[in-house]
């Protein structure tokens, strides 16, 4: 379908290109932690993509459990002691750079359900996705003199790994999921970002803040969840 074809590469432009170049342009001088924080903004961004695009409406009580999630994501970026030095040093272009990732990625998961609806599978749309973006990608490599490659071996492995665990295990569960639940409900699991980036960490022991926040997750997912059913 030639209609469809456009949406295919509105996919490959906006995930498989712009959100992953935008993002490398941020953590250049932001932290993880504080961009896995940033990304707390895409359920908002979604329920507003859901509202222009699908005409959704949009309830107070959803606010609310975003807000319980949020509050509890946001503790455990200020008690992070790199956190609040990310904001002191805070500077335009990268946070604008982030804004345009997430804004690119959740806008793409909208269009890659619509397709789902149409009897696309994900991994099809997946596979065109990193087929264009991986050629714009290279291009933007080659432009930037950037392709040197000090540890080809080091380099192949981990490209590998990462492809397996994000591009097929986690595009899987997320086929699963967005058969059963909305977009905005899926984008509710980025409010877990921040926990898991804080549990890792050696520097960042686990505390009961942490405990805290990890709680206040399940529970704005329990109740998102209940009102979305």
């Amino acid at each position: 379908n030639k209609k469809d074809a456009i949406w295919f590469f509105f996919v490959g432009i906006s995930y498989g290109y712009i959100s992953y170049v935008a993002e490398a342009y941020a953590l250049k001088y932001i932290s993880g932690l504080t961009v896995s924080v940033f990304y707390l903004i895409s359920p908002i961004i979604s329920i507003l993509i859901g509202y222009f695009l699908h005409k959704k409406s949009v309830h107070i009580s959803q606010l609310i459990v975003l807000a319980i999630g949020l509050a509890g994501c946001l503790i455990v970026f200020v008690n992070y002691k790199n956190g609040l030095a990310d904001i002191g040093n805070f500077s335009f272009f990268p946070y604008f750079s982030l804004l345009i990732s997430i804004t690119s990625s959740v806008a793409s998961w909208h269009v890659a359900t619509n397709l789902m609806k149409k009897g696309y599978w994900l991994i099809t749309v997946n596979m065109y996705s990193y087929i264009v973006g991986g050629f714009l990608s290279l291009l933007t490599c080659i432009w930037s003199g950037n392709t040197t490659i000090s540890n080809p071996l080091l380099f192949a492995g981990t490209v590998s790994l990462l492809t397996l665990i994000a591009n097929v295990i986690a595009f899987s569960l997320y086929s699963f999921l967005l058969k059963q639940y909305s977009v905005t409900m899926v984008m509710f699991s980025s409010f877990l970002a921040p926990i898991i980036v804080v549990f890792i960490s050696s520097q960042n022991p686990i505390t009961t803040i942490n405990i805290t926040a990890l709680f206040a997750f399940i529970v704005g997912l329990y109740l998102y969840g209940k009102l979305e059913s």
